[in-house]
């Protein structure tokens, strides 16, 4: 009997695209009120190192994305920006379709994000909080060493509070990112 044994093979990724968060919803002295916090479209990007053996790959990722807060308490605001610096574990799962160059894909991802708004040059919040993502995405194989990739992932933060005012306001960043990318095997 034959056997075929799946080597590990490192790869390099990168990626862009545009992401929108969601409107935050915040908690203010024990009162959760909708809406406090609107956001433009703004755009990510992030590099990675990993490894696929078969139909699995773990890669580390370090992103980074900015979006500007339309609105908070539903004023319009200008020369806010909300910022998150992130470095993610994430772990996929590729569907082989026969001998198509197309794999689709599952992702989910776990790690840490810095959360910081900006009004201005003042710094409302700068904090380190837990991060996660899922998500799905197709690769196209172009050629031995190189495959494009398309993707939608849903992320989340932890509780971030901004302490800048009177009273203490609690909320999480949370929306969708859709990215292109490239993956390259050494």
């Amino acid at each position: 009997m034959l056997t075929t044994q799946t080597q590990a093979s490192p790869y390099m990724a990168s990626s862009a695209g545009f992401a929108q968060p969601a409107n935050s919803e915040a908690t203010v002295s024990g009162v959760v009120h909708t809406n406090v916090a609107e956001y433009k479209r703004g755009v990510p990007i992030s590099v990675g190192l990993g490894i696929a053996s078969g139909a699995y790959r773990l890669e580390g990722t370090l992103g980074y994305q900015s979006n500007p807060v339309y609105k908070r308490l539903g004023v319009v605001l200008s020369g806010s920006d909300l910022s998150l610096l992130s470095a993610m574990a994430n772990g996929y799962r590729d569907f082989r379709i026969g001998y198509s160059t197309i794999s689709p894909y599952l992702i989910a991802g776990l790690g840490g994000a810095r959360v910081n708004i900006l009004t201005g040059s003042t710094s409302r919040v700068n904090q380190n909080v837990f991060a996660w993502q899922i998500g799905a995405g197709a690769g196209v194989k172009v050629s031995d060493r190189v495959t494009l990739d398309l993707s939608g992932r849903y992320y989340k933060t932890g509780d971030v509070t901004d302490s800048s005012g009177s009273t203490p306001v609690t909320f999480t960043v949370s929306g969708i990112k859709y990215l292109v990318g490239a993956r390259v095997n050494f």
